[in-house]
C-alpha cells in the first residue's frame, strides 16, 4: 500500500452479539510486516469479545439470561464473561445491575409494576461440606436452570455472590411475584440430587419486596427483599416473605 496510513499488516476479527449478529470488525493493523502467533490472536480475540460485550451492554434495554443461554449454548465467550457468571450463566453483578437499573427508571417512566425477589439456598456450606463442592456447583448450575424455566424471558436473574440470587420482575406486582416465588420454592424442592455421600435435596428462601415511588435505583428495593429474605430463614427457612414495607403501604392506600 502506498502513501498514507501506509498499512502493510492486517488483522481483523468479527465482533458479534450472542446471537451471532455482526457489530463490526475490530482489527490490528501495523506499518511494518509481521506474523502473529497462536497466542497473540487468541488476544485478539480476547480484545474483540470483550468490545462486543461494551457495546452490547450499552445499547441493550432488556437482557434474558434465557436468551444468552439459547444462542450461546455448548460455547464459551468473552461475551459470556464479560455478562455472565461463569459457573451459572446466571447475570454477573455488574450486568444485573446496570438491566436492572433500566427497568426501574422504565417503570418509573410509565407508571409500571416492578417487582424484586431475593433468594439463596438454605445451608448451602453443609451442601458442600458433606456433598463436596462439585456437588455444590452442581446445586448452583440446576438452580438457575429451574429459575430460567420458571420465569418469563423478560425477567432478570444475577448471581449476586455465593449462593444469593436475585431476580426483578418487570411489570408484575408483589403479590403476583410471591406467587411466584412460592412456585419457584416448591420446583426447586423436587430437584434430586446425588454425590458420594449418598442422594439429597435443597430448599430455599425467597423475599419479595418492590421499588416505591421516588426509588431512582434498584438498590432500596433489593435491601428491602433481603431483610424480607433474613425474615424467612429466621421464620424456619424453605419460605416466602414480603418485605413489610410492601404491606403497610398498601395498607396505607
Amino acid at each position: 500500500m502506498t502513501g498514507e496510513p501506509n498499512v502493510v499488516f492486517f488483522a481483523g476479527v468479527p465482533m458479534r452479539d450472542p446471537h451471532g449478529k455482526r457489530l463490526g470488525t475490530f482489527c490490528v493493523m501495523d506499518n511494518q510486516p509481521r506474523t502473529m502467533s497462536t497466542d497473540e490472536l487468541k488476544i485478539v480475540e480476547s480484545f474483540a469479545g470483550l468490545l462486543s460485550a461494551e457495546i452490547c451492554l450499552r445499547s441493550a434495554g432488556r437482557y434474558a439470561v434465557r436468551d444468552l443461554i439459547e444462542a450461546e449454548e455448548d460455547k464459551c465467550t468473552l461475551y459470556d464473561l464479560a455478562m455472565t457468571d461463569p459457573l451459572t450463566t446466571a447475570l454477573n453483578r455488574r450486568a444485573f445491575f446496570r438491566f436492572s437499573e433500566k427497568e426501574v427508571r422504565r417503570a418509573n417512566r410509565h407508571g409500571l409494576e416492578l417487582s424484586v425477589l431475593m433468594l439463596d439456598i438454605d445451608h448451602f456450606k453443609q451442601v458442600n461440606d458433606v456433598h463436596g463442592h462439585n456437588a455444590g456447583d452442581e446445586v448452583l448450575k440446576k438452580l438457575i436452570q429451574t429459575l430460567v424455566k420458571g420465569v418469563r424471558e423478560e425477567d432478570l436473574i444475577g448471581r449476586l455472590g455465593g449462593e444469593e440470587f436475585a431476580l426483578v420482575l418487570p411489570e408484575t406486582g408483589p403479590a403476583t411475584a410471591a406467587m411466584l416465588a412460592n412456585r419457584l420454592r416448591h420446583d426447586i424442592k423436587k430437584l434430586q440430587f446425588l454425590s458420594p455421600a449418598g442422594p439429597f435435596n435443597i430448599t430455599i428462601s425467597l423475599g419479595v419486596s418492590e421499588p416505591f415511588d421516588g426509588d431512582t435505583s434498584i438498590q432500596p428495593a433489593l435491601e428491602r427483599a433481603d431483610k424480607a429474605l433474613y425474615e424467612a430463614k429466621k421464620n424456619g427457612r424453605d419460605r416466602v416473605e414480603l418485605a413489610p414495607s410492601v404491606w403497610n403501604e398498601k395498607a396505607q392506600a
